[in-house]
């Protein structure tokens, strides 16, 4: 172990599968998110005589990846113990960015003063760190702290998983990894005080209590409410209540006098007294005790409490095949689990309260009574308070993470009707195994607006929120919500009644778009994957591009597909040659040009004046969006290693009929010279000359051969200009220019957008990426995320060219500005005055 390399990875990469060490085929390729674990393994050249990386993953099943140098780190075997205890590649990631997180996880000792982050109340809890290592079942170094100021919001004493790290008061202790945990930089926290004293004469005991319960608590057994929940009452305060429950009063208690606890947190005091550990009891309704076997992991027990509290099965049922009357041979056989459940189904446990899960593994737990009933070890989309990470007791059976493992009676399972369209919930056989989290998102029909700003940025920013990503689709997630979110100059496509030429699943495809993805996403903030799958499947159905429900694809081959095949949208482009007035319509425009090595960083608005100046090409008009590829092929080829992308885009010199402004005297033009290009500065504005500068510039012996172009204005404006100037005012020549309100980037196949969400140069910005982190692996699904970027206004400006070529390698950029001005791919502009007409 010691020669072992370990590394982490700090770009997404593509990885291929591995089984019996062979690996599969091209299509098995699957995205490796930054902050994966890898271990080293080879250097390779690939057929560019250039170096390869390749590593294989730790946590996740046997991925081999290949990538270039800066796509990863080596780090030490500490580095890895602490970072393989931290659940996400997120979390992962970002811990290791911080250089000061990662030092102050390898220098906390026992005795140290430490912040741990609580799930359940979104804070801070102050507490001493008792206990730095390895815990059961578990991987990676793990801290045990002990709660200074919130006893009662722990999860155990100082015991985890039956092995005893350390020994503090009840529910007074917290076991985690290094996401969760920082150094105490305040004034040491005061001693923990002792306990109060229990009052006499009670009957049972109770592990389980509120905030203001301290360790195990005195208290009478009052009132049995179902098979496993007790309600409790004492001389000290034991809960929150006052003796109600749902709005019946079963009896009266003082304020916080009164609880509801697990039957298996209860156990009688002489037996508590007798015993050197806990043994948990069953008091049933006719208040008979059922002596339940104690495993080894208590957290064992506890599973079985949660069986019986969402399945209303008795207490033991699972360890003793028997319901809670204890030995009654004559309870009822256990019905037969459904055939077509298996490995990787999605399940809804049959409850009263809805408990979802994926299908891990099957079969027989160990030391099982009754061996013909079999049992399903699920995966669960919420954390429970007895989850595992896939052990029964000391034995692991399948991979989740932590507190999300359960097992359950197979028959208790049934196909989850969420992921189930109308045909399949009335078909017996139907049966879909695609995850995509237990956050619906359901249609919306009417018209709703964009948002109009970032004013609230926790409704919009966050993980959970944008489009969620599956199977390859982040081209479509990125460009949908590029072109819908806060903008409405698609809109157009949305409300177009269908016609006799369209497709007869027009209306059905209008629909999915509108009410199922647009209305949701704007005014829910969040579209799950399996809306854009109905797309996905309506696309692939009636286009011509094979693969729609599963392949990689490019933002423009979708584009073609939704706007010119599908919806038949009026093309935002009308573009002539200059010796040629046939006009050509489009929807988006290539940057087509020679390098011009003279740029070092150049804008779009160089860029696109460049490349409409060597093909020699006009607009017609104003259009309402333009969408501009940059010079470049997928993630093959770039022309220029950064591009800038333009806030604002004039267009005014590529117009076929506007007016334009001379050079050198202000008038108002009416020659261009393409030859004069580069002469007069940098610009097409340069090559614009009244008749009289034209003259005089063309006299130049350099300039006399040049040959010159009449510029078109329109008769009403020239009219208007001259008898202006006549009466010798001033007539200032208009510019025509169209705003950025979109960019999207792509990156090792993969696509992500950068979105405006106001108007005016400085509205914010926020980073979008459908597939930023992912929940339970292979079998789990993708979490999208976006952020604000409020930097990107500055970032544009000429103010911060010098700041950017500072950063002479890009992988040293900030990881926003990397993206923005290395993976750059489609940005798109759109005319606040001209969509108000379209």
């Amino acid at each position: 172990m010691s020669s072992e390399r370990f590394c982490i990875l700090l770009a997404k990469c593509l990885g291929k599968k591995k089984e019996k060490k062979l690996l599969k085929s091209s299509t098995s390729k699957v995205e490796i998110l930054p902050g994966t674990l890898l271990l080293f393994l080879d250097i390779v050249k690939n057929s560019s005589n250039h170096l390869q990386f390749v590593l294989e993953t730790l946590d996740q099943e046997d991925v081999e990846v290949t990538c270039d140098r800066d796509d990863f780190n080596e780090i030490s075997k500490e580095e890895y113990e602490l970072l393989i205890s931290v659940p996400t590649c997120a979390d992962r990631y970002q811990i290791f960015l911080n250089k000061e997180w990662m030092q102050e996880g390898q220098k906390l000792k026992v005795g140290d003063y430490v912040e741990v982050y609580d799930k359940a109340s979104a804070k801070d809890l102050i507490g001493i760190l008792r206990y730095r290592g390895h815990v059961q079942g578990v991987s990676g170094i793990h801290f045990g702290v002990e709660l200074v100021y919130n006893k009662g919001q722990g999860h155990s004493d100082g015991l985890f998983r039956n092995q005893r790290y350390f020994t503090c008061s009840s529910e007074s202790a917290l076991f985690v990894g290094l996401h969760r945990i920082r150094q105490h930089k305040g004034l040491p926290p005061p001693q923990r005080q002792s306990e109060p004293a229990g009052a006499c004469g009670t009957s049972v005991y109770s592990q389980y209590g509120k905030a203001n319960a301290y360790g195990l608590k005195k208290g009478f057994d009052k009132y049995c409410l179902d098979k496993v929940t007790m309600a409790l009452t004492g001389d000290n305060p034991v809960g929150s209540g006052t003796g109600k429950y749902r709005d019946q009063r079963l009896f009266t208690a003082k304020q916080n006098h009164a609880s509801l606890v697990p039957i298996l947190g209860l156990m009688k005091e002489e037996e508590y007294m007798n015993e050197s550990r806990p043994v948990p009891q069953l008091i049933n309704q006719n208040k008979l005790a059922l002596k339940v076997q104690y495993n080894d992991d208590y957290l064992l027990i506890l599973n079985i409490y949660i069986f019986s509290e969402y399945l209303n099965e008795g207490l033991g049922e699972v360890l003793t095949g028997q319901g809670s009357q204890g030995n009654n041979s004559r309870h009822k056989p256990s019905p037969e689990p459904d055939p077509e459940l298996g490995l990787g189904s999605l399940v809804e446990v049959m409850s009263t309260k809805p408990l979802y899960g994926l299908i891990k593994w099957i079969g027989h737990l160990p030391d099982q009574k009754e061996p013909k009933k079999l049992i399903a070890g699920l995966e669960m989309e919420e954390e429970t308070t007895a989850g595992t990470d896939g052990t029964f007791g000391s034995h692991r059976l399948f991979n989740c993470p932590p507190r999300k493992g359960l097992f359950v009676p197979l028959y208790k399972c049934r196909k989850d009707k969420r992921f189930m369209d109308e045909r399949q919930m009335r078909s017996p056989s139907a049966d879909r195994s695609i995850n995509f989290g237990s956050t619906e998102t359901p249609d919306l029909p009417g018209t709703v607006s964009p948002p109009t700003s970032l004013e609230n940025i926790s409704l919009v920013c966050g993980k959970g929120r944008g489009i969620q990503g599956h199977h390859n689709s982040c081209y479509m997630d990125a460009t949908l919500l590029a072109m819908f979110y806060f903008t409405t100059v698609f809109d157009s496509i949305l409300h177009r009644p269908k016609t006799s030429a369209d497709l007869k699943e027009y209306t059905e495809v209008q629909q999915v778009l509108k009410e199922g993805i647009v209305n949701p996403l704007r005014r829910h903030h969040y579209v799950r994957a399996d809306k854009m799958m109905k797309l996905r499947k309506l696309l692939d159905k009636v286009g011509k591009i094979p693969g729609m429900m599963s392949e990689e694809k490019d933002p423009e081959e979708f584009l073609n597909l939704l706007l010119n095949e599908i919806t038949k949208a009026d093309p935002f482009l009308k573009i002539c040659a200059e010796d040629n007035q046939e006009t050509q319509h489009t929807y988006f425009y290539q940057l087509i040009m020679e390098k011009d090595e003279r740029l070092v960083l150049p804008t779009t608005q160089q860029l696109f004046e460049l490349s409409f100046l060597q093909i020699g090409i006009k607009l017609k008009e104003v259009p309402s969006c333009l969408i501009i590829q940059m010079p470049r092929f997928g993630k093959d080829y770039k022309m220029y290693k950064r591009i800038l992308p333009s806030l604002e885009l004039d267009i005014t010199d590529v117009l076929e009929n506007a007016p334009r402004e001379c050079i050198i005297c202000g008038d108002l033009a009416a020659y261009e010279c393409k030859e004069c290009y580069q002469v007069h500065g940098a610009g097409l504005n340069t090559i614009a000359f009244c008749d009289g500068c034209k003259r005089t510039s063309h006299q130049h012996k350099l300039r006399v051969n040049h040959s010159c172009r009449k510029i078109s204005v329109p008769p009403a404006y020239h009219d208007y200009y001259m008898r202006k100037k006549d009466e010798g005012k001033p007539v200032p020549i208009p510019r025509e220019k169209m705003e950025l309100f979109a960019v999207i980037c792509i990156q090792t196949s993969h696509y992500v957008s950068f979105v405006k969400t106001g108007k005016g140069r400085d509205a914010k910005w926020i980073f979008f990426d459908s597939m930023a982190d992912r929940m339970g692996e292979q079998s789990g699904y993708n979490i999208p995320e976006v952020r604000e970027c409020s930097d990107i206004p500055r970032w544009l400006s000429d103010e911060c060219y010098s700041d950017i070529m500072k950063y002479p390698e890009d992988k040293t950029l900030p990881e926003h500005m990397r993206r923005l001005f290395c993976d750059a791919y489609i940005c798109m502009y759109q005319s606040p005055q001209v969509m108000m007409f379209k």
